[in-house]
């Protein structure tokens, strides 16, 4: 178990959501527990030596001007100190794309170097959204935009709604509530919920508790790939989180069973499993496209598995229709 939770980098979440039983626990499960609280104080440390590495560079951007606005988990560990061992890998910076050539000179100028092991610079610039820089290990990404492509004026609204808060004698500035939820949404997706679970346990804190963040996130979200979306929200309802209650059940265009098999293949896809003999990488593939096109599910799977699935889907189905006439 904890191994699977450090897999999947969720031992933060695992460890508040158990912490106050932990006075019941065997002791078997204390040991475990305890084993799960060192992970969890070693994600803290990690995330405190690496702020510590970036401090220097992040004070400059802003001593020579540059605004950026922190994104994903740096951002989350602002909100909530109870997940200061969340964890991270990186500090996503979105800044303003006049002042990108800028930024990279100053983190050259203060020992971090470029990471083009996935793609080089010049591909990034014409095909992606956001560069990442290095330093003993310490790895910063700065953004020009959320996604490849972004509708009109979003960006310019994202910046205008943007929020301070003040930590550790100075302020940072983070997304408005919709845009931090509307954010959530396309990452999780744009990773095809693929070793996703931190992701979907970040995106469930950002749910909307007012009205008027559900009414800006709706306006806001109209512009973007209404599947990719949607279907993380989906899924937080539909795997029980109450909160997400909220939104409705017919979320977007889907026939029960396609429903039905989006929730299996989403459960693996988040546990970064293969699906019914489909390789998670093949799934992720045609979650993928599916979450960004308008195409059906069932034949993209079927598409990307090549042959055996149709077989192994309806032994399923018939699995699933005898638990449902028993249940």
């Amino acid at each position: 178990m904890t191994a699977l939770a450090s897999g999947l980098g969720v031992e933060s979440y695992v460890f508040n959501r158990l912490g106050p039983g932990q006075s019941r626990l065997g002791p078997t499960q204390e040991r475990w527990f305890a084993d799960l609280r060192r992970r969890v104080a070693s994600s803290a440390v990690s995330n405190l030596l690496r702020d510590s590495l970036l401090s220097g560079a992040l004070s400059r951007l802003t001593g020579e001007g540059i605004e950026f606005i922190l994104l994903k988990g740096a951002a989350l560990r602002l909100l909530r100190p109870e997940l200061a061992g969340r964890f991270q890998t990186d500090v996503d910076l979105l800044l303003r794309r006049p002042d990108l050539e800028r930024a990279e000179e100053i983190l050259a100028d203060c020992g971090f170097g470029l990471d083009e092991s996935s793609r080089s610079r010049a591909a990034a610039l014409e095909t992606h959204f956001h560069l990442g820089y290095e330093r003993d290990g310490a790895a910063v990404e700065l953004h020009w935009s959320i996604d490849r492509s972004t509708p009109d004026g979003f960006l310019e609204a994202l910046w205008d709604r943007s929020e301070t808060v003040a930590r550790d004698g100075r302020s940072w500035r983070i997304l408005s509530p919709e845009h931090r939820l509307l954010f959530g949404c396309l990452h999780l997706s744009r990773h095809a919920f693929y070793y996703g679970l931190r992701w979907l346990a970040d995106l469930a804190l950002e749910l909307p508790e007012n009205p008027a963040t559900l009414e800006r996130f709706e306006a806001d979200a109209r512009g973007w790939p209404q599947r990719a979306v949607r279907v993380p929200l989906w899924a937080l309802r539909a795997f029980g989180d109450p909160a997400a209650a909220v939104f409705p059940s017919d979320l977007f265009e889907a026939g029960t069973v396609e429903r039905s098999v989006l929730q299996d293949l989403l459960f693996h896809l988040l546990m970064g499993e293969g699906w019914h003999g489909l390789p998670g990488w093949r799934g992720e593939k045609a979650m993928r496209t599916w979450l960004f096109s308008d195409r059906p599910l069932l034949p993209l799977l079927a598409e990307t598995s090549g042959s055996g699935l149709s077989q192994r889907f309806q032994a399923w189905r018939g699995r699933r229709v005898l638990e449902e006439e028993t249940t």
